[in-house]
């Protein structure tokens, strides 16, 4: 949990860095409230790489999940590992099966939503 949040916050940050100063002076020129520069400028040019960022970040911790229950640390990797130990390939390899087409599922989902955005 700390390091996806650690690793959101840096990457939202560096999003709002990437803002484009041009079309904020352009609004602010104009005469734009500090809200209107807030939802016209700043709000748009954010809202697409936080999208992304948030889905890249839950794609790795779907795919992480696995490999932590692997080592030790529980979950569905436990399952995997208890299986192979007692010689339950047929088990193991329905597990894994299903782990493959969640993360299959999730990498589709995902890519659609970034389509739509982009």
């Amino acid at each position: 949990m700390l390091v996806t949040v650690g690793f959101l916050g840096k990457s939202y940050a560096e999003s709002i860095d990437e803002i484009s100063g041009d079309k904020l002076e352009a609004l602010q020129a104009n005469g734009a409230s500090y809200f209107q520069i807030l939802f016209h400028g700043v709000i748009p040019q954010f809202v697409p790489a936080w999208i992304n960022w948030t889905l890249f970040s839950f794609e790795i911790n779907v795919r992480a999940s696995t490999v932590i229950g692997l080592v030790g640390a529980g979950g569905i990797g436990v399952l995997i590992d208890t299986n192979i130990n007692l010689f339950n390939y047929g088990e193991a390899l329905t597990i894994i099966t299903v782990i493959v087409c969640i993360i299959l599922i999730t990498e589709y989902v995902t890519n659609s939503i970034r389509s739509r955005i982009a």
